[in-house]
């Protein structure tokens, strides 16, 4: 039993390529490693027909036999596979279609496995290069906002980002609390929709952060006062987000300006489909629109 090295395996599959590296080091790390039976397929089969993965034969170390749920296992091999989910989907397709190496497929398909297998490869590298990118992205455009260089393109990373750091939506957001009698430990500095506040603020033509700071800093008093006139029986007992600021400030804007067509596209954006639901909201809006409230 000893001379066995696989009679327990664990598949570990991550989204990118480069994290199989990062997994080997940690797998390294923690348990000793069979040189002699381990093998990268990724170096030792460049060749090979299909996609390959590293594969480790392992035993637990010296600390952790120490444990008394470890001990017994002290000589037990098992084996650990590391791999990409796009070279685990060529594994798995490759497996069931029972062909192994390029001189059991019938000439006539070999040409497609090989391009398959090639387009996998690069498919793996490029969400990598994608993934490296966004990374990088990131990294840029949060300190261009933290130094309130704001004159950039609103999309999800520096949406996110200004919403953390921006200090007037947090005083937007503290000042709605107070006016509506929220305890402000209900506040949860969160925003939980970004992707349709996104869409919300492309369809009123708001396209950079710079934009949306100058139009929260001009409305940052009268938001709060609408929240109080139009909505005052929120429930207390509710965690309150930073999406509250924003759909306030979307609902003064109409207010100001109403239109059926855009509060209807503001309630849809915002995942409301159900029909009687958007009239019912555009009902109570035109009733509030009747009280002529100065905001």
């Amino acid at each position: 039993m000893r001379d066995i090295t696989d009679t327990v395996g664990v598949r570990v599959i991550t989204y990118f390529n480069d994290d199989v590296d990062k997994i080997a080091k940690v797998i390294e790390r923690e348990f000793e490693v069979d040189r002699e039976n381990s093998i990268d397929k990724r170096v030792t089969d460049p060749d090979r027909f299909g996609y390959s993965s590293l594969h480790y034969v392992v035993n637990f170390n010296a600390d952790r036999v120490k444990f008394i749920e470890y001990k017994d296992f002290k000589e037990v091999k098992f084996e650990i596979q590391i791999r990409s989910i796009l070279q685990h989907a060529w594994a798995e397709i490759e497996h069931d279609l029972g062909y192994k190496s390029k001189n059991e497929v019938p000439k006539e398909i070999r040409r497609d496995f090989s391009r398959i297998a090639g387009l996998l490869e690069i498919a793996d590298n490029e969400f990598m290069r994608i993934k490296n990118f966004l990374d990088n992205y990131s990294r840029v455009m949060g300190t261009k906002i933290r130094d309130l260089d704001l004159n950039v393109p609103i999309d999800k990373v520096t949406l996110m980002e200004y919403v953390a750091t921006s200090q007037v939506v947090k005083e937007i957001l503290i000042k709605m609390c107070s006016a509506i009698g929220i305890d402000h430990s209900r506040i949860e500095e969160k925003l939980f929709l970004p992707e349709q506040l996104i869409d919300n603020l492309h369809s009123f033509d708001i396209r950079t952060i710079a934009q949306l700071d100058v139009l929260l800093d001009e409305n940052k008093n009268q938001v709060p006062v609408f929240i109080k006139a139009y909505n005052p029986q929120i429930n207390s007992n509710s965690l309150i987000g930073y999406d509250l600021v924003f759909v306030n400030l979307f609902y003064l804007i109409i207010y100001r300006d109403f239109s059926e067509e855009r509060l209807t596209e503001l309630l849809i954006n915002y995942q409301l489909k159900n029909e009687q639901d958007i009239k019912e909201i555009i009902k109570k809006f035109r009733k509030f629109l009747e009280e002529e409230i100065e905001i």
